[in-house]
């Protein structure tokens, strides 16, 4: 694996793989959170220090392979002019002779940002044409986009067929660091708490239980348990959970009392002081998920009671990570609190631990 120091990037046009699938407005395109834009800038600043000419390149949110008018990179564009001061122009595609054009004729310092890479279906894909039409953009190949790497889509495998010169950013450099130390800090206990509604990180349980002490579980990753590991002793399901009612009210209800196909928007209080005992012991602290359904700030309480827990914890070496997550400590007040590694991967974040 190449980082970013092995490289000569003078004058050099560096097709540059990011992870700016940032929260937005579904109604006006804006901008809620821009914490995957900031944490390239590093990467984007030593790229204009060596003197290359940058090509960026991401995705923006479930097009589904059609043009989204608020999912274009637009919005993206101003955040990284407006706020963050960075010379840039868009373009309205991910490829065509008149951007490979372009490409070589950017200023030192300027960066070209491509069209949301998932309005074309080939880049999900995987298409080895998609690949190589945007490989005719670069002479350096560098993948900072940590959070999508478990992805096998053209933009990340299929493009690395094309360049001899490939390797990762300072973002993804930092990840791979601070979960390789934590990995190889012997301290414990250890423990994983995984929320979230993704199907894959219910299977990701197994995977974890020899390198966890205990695995913490949201009432909708409990619900999910395969049977295989129902009543294993690492796990450590809900006692109680917040349900909704037929008629809109919410309620808290006994976890082993709830119908599996009943929603559970959120952790219950007794859960939370559950939780918070374990992770007042811990020695290292893995999280990824929202404990809730935390679109709707009245189901906060989950998140925050462990958030709180953990920063409370001052000897635990903590990594939190996913993008629904970190969005919702940011909307709390917590993420820049004092957790040990914020990290821009969820899903992608599992895979690399357990693999």
């Amino acid at each position: 694996m190449k980082f970013l120091k092995d490289f000569d990037l003078n004058k050099k046009r560096v097709l540059f793989r990011a992870d700016l699938n940032v929260p937005i407005n579904e109604e006006t395109g804006e901008v809620l959170d821009d914490f995957r834009i900031r944490a390239i800038v590093p990467t984007l600043e030593f790229l204009i220090k060596n003197k290359a000419k940058i090509i960026l390149m991401s995705h923006l949110g479930r097009p589904n392979g059609i043009v989204v008018e608020n999912l274009k990179m637009d919005k993206i564009a101003k955040v990284f002019s407006e706020k963050l001061g960075f010379k840039l122009r868009k373009v309205d595609s991910y490829y065509s002779e008149e951007i490979e054009a372009l490409t070589n004729k950017i200023e030192l310092g300027e960066i070209l940002l491509l069209e949301n890479l998932r309005f074309w279906p080939e880049e999900e894909k995987n298409a080895l044409s998609f690949s190589q039409n945007l490989s005719k953009l670069g002479d350096v190949y560098i993948n900072d986009a940590f959070g999508v790497s478990h992805r096998e889509h053209a933009s990340v495998v299929g493009i690395t067929k094309f360049f001899l010169e490939k390797g990762i950013g300072l973002l993804f450099e930092k990840e791979l660091d601070s979960i390789n130390n934590f990995l190889r800090d012997e301290q414990g206990p250890t423990i994983f708490i995984i929320g979230g509604v993704k199907k894959e990180k219910v299977e990701f349980l197994e995977n974890i239980l020899g390198i966890s002490d205990f695995i913490l579980t949201s009432g909708i990753v409990a619900q999910k348990l395969p049977q295989s590991l129902v009543g294993n002793k690492k796990i450590i399901t809900p006692i109680d959970a917040v349900v909704l009612s037929e008629i809109g009210g919410i309620s808290v209800e006994k976890f082993y009392e709830i119908d599996k196909k009943t929603e559970i928007p959120d952790i219950g209080p007794e859960t939370q002081k559950l939780f918070g005992d374990y992770i007042s012991k811990a020695k290292k602290i893995f999280w990824t998920g929202t404990l809730g359904k935390t679109e709707d700030s009245e189901f906060f309480s989950g998140t925050k009671a462990i958030a709180e827990s953990i920063l409370q914890n001052k000897t635990a070496n903590s990594i939190i990570g996913g993008g629904s997550l970190l969005f919702t400590l940011q909307q709390i007040g917590l993420r820049d609190k004092g957790f040990s590694h914020l990290s821009t991967g969820g899903g992608a974040l599992l895979d690399y631990i357990v693999d």
